[in-house]
This record gives structure tokens, C-alpha cells and sequence, in this order.
């Protein structure tokens, strides 16, 4: 049984709204992730500010950010299967390679790089944070492939020999870069999604 002409294009029209909001649904999912982590890093600065940035402070805050952090992405990610009806295999199978692109990024910039870079102090930290979140996001691009992320860790990548010129408060400015590489990532994605809308 052929489908009569105006069917057929009526058929594809739906299609095509029911495409542009998985599109839509995708790029909000990917902005909310990067913003959930752009909040908690400037909450970092901002309960430093008043108990100060030690050891035991930075890590205490990192463990709880990450716990929250990693709650709120699930919950996120939870409402982004529903809605798109997306195979939970798929996505646990890039969860994998995000999980490892992150374990990479983490002995990189917190093992190897203080091991190896002659350095110290405000220095090393700011270098160590910016190797963590270049090669943590490099890996993580690659997995979910979307060009709307390529700011995230190349802005970090292209700060690292400028770090080295920075005086004082080379790890704050460091962090200001990560900040901006992550807004302009929320940028490109709601961009995306609001393409997605127009067509």
C-alpha cells in the first residue's frame, strides 16, 4: 500500500519536530551538566574566601561538590532517558569511557604532573588543575562527540605555558579560566538548541 503524497510529507514534518526536540532535549542535557559543575567550582571560591584554601578545606569541599555533582547529573541524565527513550546500555557504556576519560585526566594533572614539572606552590597547582580538566574533557568529547564542548578543555590546553608568566594567583586565575571555558560550552549548547528549535 502506497502512503498518498500529503500523508507522506505530514509523516516527515512530524518527524522532524520529533527530532528537533531529542536535539533540543540532548543540548539542554549537556548545558545543565556543565553548569551544575561551574556552580559548585565558584562555590569553591567563595567558601574559601572565608576559611581559607588549605589541604584539608579544598578536600573536604571537592568530596562533598563531587557527591552533589555527581547526584545531580544522575538525576539529570535519569530525565534525559526518559525523555528521548534512549537505550540504558548506550548510555552506560559511555558512562565507562567518561568514568575512565576523568581517571586519566585525575593521575595526570594530580600525579604525574607534580612528579614531573619542576615547580611549586600557587604554580603547580594551577598547572595541575588545568592538565585535570584538558585531558579529563579532551576524553570526554571524544566519547559523546559533540564540537559544542571543544571550548571546555581547549581553553584550559592553551592556558597552560601563559600559567607560567602569572606571578600570584596563578591557581584562582587558572580557575577563572576553567569558569570560562565552561560558560562558553553552556553557550554553544544552548545555541545548538535553539538552532534545533528553528528548524
Amino acid at each position: 500500500m502506497v502512503m498518498p503524497m500529503e500523508e507522506v510529507k505530514e509523516l516527515k514534518s512530524v518527524l522532524e519536530r520529533v527530532e528537533g526536540k531529542l536535539v533540543v532535549a540532548e543540548k539542554a542535557y549537556a548545558a545543565l551538566n556543565f553548569a551544575v559543575w561551574l556552580t559548585i567550582m565558584a562555590g569553591y571560591y567563595i567558601v574559601t574566601a572565608f576559611t581559607g584554601s588549605g589541604m584539608a578545606v579544598s578536600i573536604a569541599y571537592w568530596l562533598i561538590g563531587a557527591g552533589i555533582g555527581i547526584y545531580f547529573t544522575g538525576k539529570i541524565w535519569e530525565m534525559y532517558l526518559k525523555l528521548t527513550a534512549r537505550d540504558r546500555r548506550g548510555g552506560r557504556k559511555a558512562g565507562v569511557g567518561i568514568a575512565l576519560s576523568w581517571l586519566v585526566g585525575s593521575l595526570s594533572g594530580w600525579v604525574v604532573v607534580p612528579a614531573v614539572v619542576h615547580t611549586t606552590g600557587d604554580t603547580l597547582i594551577g598547572l595541575s588543575l588545568l592538565t585535570f580538566i584538558s585531558i579529563s574533557l579532551l576524553g570526554q568529547t571524544l566519547v559523546v562527540r559533540d564540537w559544542e564542548s571543544i571550548p571546555s578543555f581547549l581553553l584550559p590546553a592553551i592556558a597552560v605555558p601563559f600559567l607560567f608568566s602569572i606571578h600570584e594567583g596563578a591557581a584562582i586565575w587558572a580557575g577563572f579560566v576553567i569558569a570560562a571555558g565552561f560558560g562558553l560550552t553552556i553557550v554553544l549548547y544552548l545555541y545548538s538548541a535553539f538552532k534545533a528549535i528553528e528548524r
